[in-house]
């Protein structure tokens, strides 16, 4: 079902002005270079799809698919990362905060997110928008019943503006909470990404995809071990040793 490494994204661009921290800093992927990692992919044999394509099942039109997912729904990714995947052929889920839709983040640098327009756009040009909820809070923090409102408003909401069904979502912050997968089942969910660190996924993960996390410092080299053998038997390493510590995997 998901044989597919899933990359991930956050901001096309420079980082607004501020002393920001580094980790922070390398969420910014300067256009240039966005540009030259999917050239890379392209030239490694892969192509860019969204996660609705993976679980349509396989194509021959993509033999070997990469999912491309870009979180936050920064204005950016219309501006500076779709038509470079445009000319690659490439598609794409967006995850966007629906309650900040037309407005601007605040998580931690303000910088303006995608409007309706601009998502109907997106949308009727082969992007898939899945919602990243509707405040970006931490919905481990959050009561059952606020949980429910992130989820449920947030896919209405996008729903609406885009006309077509929102089945993916991804945890704010990659936190993962008790019951999780019950709860965005019965919301109509079909699938949900995490922010735990391998390329490969089975079916038990479905709502806690591994992803790639993609970043400024990501070079052609560093780009081709995250596709590799060694990248997952690290990956897996570094999750039982966080069990065994008792921490998130």
């Amino acid at each position: 079902m998901i044989r597919a490494a899933i990359l991930t994204y956050h901001a096309i661009g420079n980082p607004p002005p501020g002393d920001w921290p580094t980790p922070v800093r390398t969420l910014f992927v300067e256009p240039a270079l966005f540009r030259a990692q999917m050239e890379a992919l392209r030239d490694f044999g892969y192509r860019g799809i969204s996660l609705r394509e993976l679980l349509a099942g396989p194509s021959p039109a993509r033999p070997r698919p990469l999912v491309l997912t870009f979180d936050d729904g920064y204005r950016s990714f219309l501006t500076d990362a779709f038509p470079i995947l445009a000319d690659l052929g490439f598609h794409a889920t967006v995850f966007v905060v629906a309650g900040h839709v037309g407005g601007y983040s605040a998580w931690p640098f303000r910088v303006p997110i995608l409007d309706a327009h601009e998502l109907r756009e997106l949308a009727h040009s082969g992007i898939e928008i899945g919602s990243h909820g509707m405040t970006h809070r931490s919905l481990r923090d959050l009561t059952e019943s606020e949980r429910v409102f992130e989820l449920a408003e947030s896919k209405r909401l996008l729903e609406e503006i885009v006309g077509n069904p929102v089945e993916s979502f991804a945890f704010p912050y990659g936190h993962e909470f008790a019951g999780a997968e019950t709860l965005l089942r019965s919301m109509g969910y079909g699938v949900a990404c995490s922010t735990r660190r391998d390329n490969r996924n089975t079916a038990r993960d479905r709502y806690a995809l591994h992803r790639i996390m993609a970043s400024s410092r990501t070079t052609r080299l560093r780009l081709r071990y995250y596709l590799s053998r060694l990248y997952h038997v690290e990956a897996s390493w570094k999750r039982a040793t966080r069990a065994l510590r008792g921490l998130q995997p």
